[in-house]
């Protein structure tokens, strides 16, 4: 007969309740590292994207593409929709065109947008090529520029979603700034009388400005909320 110390029932009930809990634990953050390195993946794959779509549009991108700095390409990538909203009043349809904008016979519109563009990216540090990529762009107007644009812009929301918070913070504010500049200009009838943006150019603003969340940056928001106002007392 062996003569032995049997623990209390209790006492093996905890130790069972205490290797569900660290296995419980342990399939936790495994979870956690699978995610992870899915997340990772994910990051990876869209930033190949992200430079395939940047080589397309002819912008000069370094490998690999970085979210916690602000790159030349992204700068020229964050210049698309401000001259989307140069030019949006010629590449739409021709019975959508503004009839001041077809009458145009001396090019004072295209001089204006083309002089307000220069002086919102004046500060900007731009490659030379990617500025003159986007120069070339708003010299040869085509009513399909509208898709290389969106195409644009919509490879900028990507980039902003998996960006570092201050890159993308500002990334969205040299959207806002340049875009609402552009609009403040291109607007202006003679001697600066009229309003300050077309209808139409509010539309493409509002519209930017969900797609890329804008305004979750407070400069952005305020600088946005400028176009609205003076549409409406125009």
């Amino acid at each position: 007969m062996k003569i032995g110390f049997n623990p209390p029932f209790f006492a093996s009930s905890r130790r069972k309740a205490s290797w569900a809990h660290h296995s419980h634990l342990w399939r936790q953050a495994l979870a956690c590292l699978e995610q992870e390195i899915m997340n990772v993946a994910r990051k990876d794959h869209s930033l190949e994207e992200i430079q395939r779509r940047l080589e397309k549009l002819g912008f000069a991108c370094p490998a690999p593409v970085k979210t916690d700095v602000v790159q030349a390409p992204m700068l020229a990538l964050a210049c698309m929709p401000m001259y989307y909203v140069a030019v949006v009043l010629e590449i739409q349809d021709d019975e959508e065109i503004p009839e001041s904008v077809k009458n145009d016979i001396f090019g004072v519109h295209r001089l204006r947008e083309l002089l307000a563009t220069s002086d919102a990216t004046s500060h900007l540090q731009l490659n030379a090529g990617d500025e003159r990529q986007l120069r070339s762009m708003l010299i040869n107007r085509r009513s399909v520029d509208a898709i290389i644009y969106e195409y644009g812009i919509e490879t900028l929301q990507m980039y902003l979603e998996i960006a570092d918070a201050d890159v993308a913070k500002s990334l969205r504010n040299v959207v806002a700034g340049t875009m609402v500049q552009v609009a403040h200009a291109s607007g202006k009838g003679w001697f600066g009388s009229g309003a300050q943006a077309t209808p139409e150019q509010v539309e493409i603003i509002e519209q930017i400005n969900r797609q890329l969340g804008l305004d979750e940056s407070r400069y952005a928001e305020k600088v946005l909320s400028t176009v609205g106002e003076e549409v409406s007392q125009a």
